[in-house]
């Protein structure tokens, strides 16, 4: 298995300057618990649900830059050995899946659902397969213009 069998598709995203009442209303409209956060069609961090402050009032003076969890962020390719992932959740409670172009294609999590066939039984293709082609779409109010067909993590610069 391969990360590209355990992830789901990355396809929910909000704006890094978004108030928290739109990261709500994101959540319960994709019904992720994780969305990615982006500064153009960069992504700079994520935003879990729990993230989210109980004090309401906070919601709409407080932005998602200020509770995300920014980068740098674990990343593997969609090629990489479900072994590794596993390696990398140990470390982190989600790991972002790559192409070779840096463009995410998908996100697994700890505790996902599709960690569970590869531990025992083989899952079939339906049950692995990304219906979006791994492109992340979002409709409704507030639709971020992104600059490229998937978000992407930015390359870290090689040391001299």
């Amino acid at each position: 298995m391969k990360a590209a069998d355990l992830m789901h598709p990355a396809d929910a995203d909000i704006h890094v300057d978004h108030n928290l009442c739109e990261a709500q209303a994101r959540f319960d409209a994709s019904g992720r618990n994780r969305i990615l956060v982006l500064d153009a069609d960069e992504v700079v961090g994520t935003l879990h649900r729990a993230d989210l402050p109980s004090d309401r009032e906070a919601w709409d003076r407080l932005t998602v830059h200020d509770i995300m969890t920014a980068s740098p962020l674990p990343t593997c390719g969609a090629e990489e050995t479900a072994q590794k992932v596993r390696a990398l959740l140990d470390e982190h409670p989600f790991v972002l899946v790559l192409d070779e172009e840096r463009e995410i294609v998908g996100i697994v999590e700890r505790g996902s659902d599709t960690l569970e066939p590869s531990l025992g039984a083989e899952a079939t293709p339906e049950e692995t397969a990304d219906p979006t082609g791994g492109r992340a779409t979002l409709d409704g109010e507030g639709k971020l213009h992104v600059y490229s067909d998937k978000p992407h993590v930015r390359r870290l610069r090689e040391p001299r």
